[in-house]
């Protein structure tokens, strides 16, 4: 099945889904930019942010395993771009990490 077949929705509830929500602003707050990207949005972190990013990204991808998330290193900073190929989806990432 591909992302695209996926429905667009997160298997976490109540206290986990705030708890992981929490997470994101928390990290979130760490970009140095954000801008919109094909499908989603994409985040510039200075320095090395894998560490702190990565358990994040390991708990979206089971939850959520319809966003494609992204990890890589340009010019010294962390990039962390979240898409999907869905027009939903792109909607859900917006709200969601916006």
């Amino acid at each position: 099945m591909s992302r695209i077949d996926l429905p667009i929705a997160c298997s976490l509830e109540g206290a986990a889904l705030d708890a992981r929500t929490d997470a994101w602003s928390e990290v979130l707050k760490g970009a140095e930019s954000r801008v919109s990207i094909v499908g989603g949005i994409q985040f510039r972190f200075d320095g090395d942010a894998t560490g702190t990013l990565q358990p994040l990204i390991d708990e979206e991808a089971a939850c959520c395993p319809w966003m494609s998330i992204r990890l890589s290193k340009q010019e010294g900073k962390t990039v962390l771009s979240i898409s999907s190929p869905d027009p939903l989806g792109e909607r859900q990432i917006l709200e969601w990490f916006s």
